[in-house]
């Protein structure tokens, strides 16, 4: 008699098979387990596109993304605004599993009225997507010493004005507990491991 194929995924096969029980369904959740615990994001005092408070513990219990823009910007702020776009419709079935969180690095510009426009101009959903402004002080500290990033310094033309801040351009990765996971580049590799990993710490419940 022939031995049955066997088919069904390797999670459920580990029913049938006790001795190797533990190993095997260790291996169910085993990526999101395998991804680094890095620092813990602090609480933070910040206000939303709304105008409204906000603080890091609304996030407790959802999985984040999160990353570093200024409206002004012309050059890489764009390419992650429209990333993190793109992550939101892609796992747009989480729901309040997920959220994302765009903080600016030039809060003195960007009030909450701009970041809200800003928002609607690129069809972001602000019901899980949060842009947040505040006191500079506060978001460097947030930035520098939370999410172990760099703030950014200002560059000037000839005449002095303000062209550009040169800030950092990953996007950061946190879990349920506000724990970073990892921190990733906007290319081609850097966004097809944080689909990856953000999967895998969604499905990780």
């Amino acid at each position: 008699m022939s031995t049955p194929r066997l088919s069904r995924p390797l999670c459920v096969l580990a029913l049938l098979l006790p001795l190797g029980l533990a190993a095997v369904v260790s291996g169910c959740d085993g990526h999101a387990r395998a991804l680094p615990t890095l620092s813990r994001v602090p609480d933070l005092s910040l206000t939303d596109q709304r105008g409204e408070a906000f603080h890091a513990r609304q996030l407790d219990g959802s999985v984040w993304v999160a990353d570093f823009i200024f409206t002004r910007c012309t050059s890489i702020c764009p390419l992650l605004t429209t990333q993190m776009s793109n992550l939101q419709r892609r796992f747009a079935s989480y729901g309040d599993k997920l959220r994302f969180v765009s903080i600016s690095v030039d809060p003195a510009y960007d009030t909450p009225a701009i970041l809200a426009s800003y928002a609607k101009d690129r069809g972001a959903n602000t019901d899980n997507w949060s842009f947040l402004t505040g006191d500079r002080d506060a978001i460097e500290h947030l930035l520098v010493d939370g999410f172990k990033v760099r703030m950014g310094t200002r560059q000037k033309d000839a005449d002095g004005n303000d062209v550009d801040i040169n800030h950092s351009g990953h996007f950061v990765l946190v879990d349920r507990t506000r724990h970073i996971r990892g921190y990733y580049a906007d290319d081609a590799d850097g966004i097809a491991r944080l689909r990856r990993d953000l999967k895998a710490l969604l499905d990780a419940s």
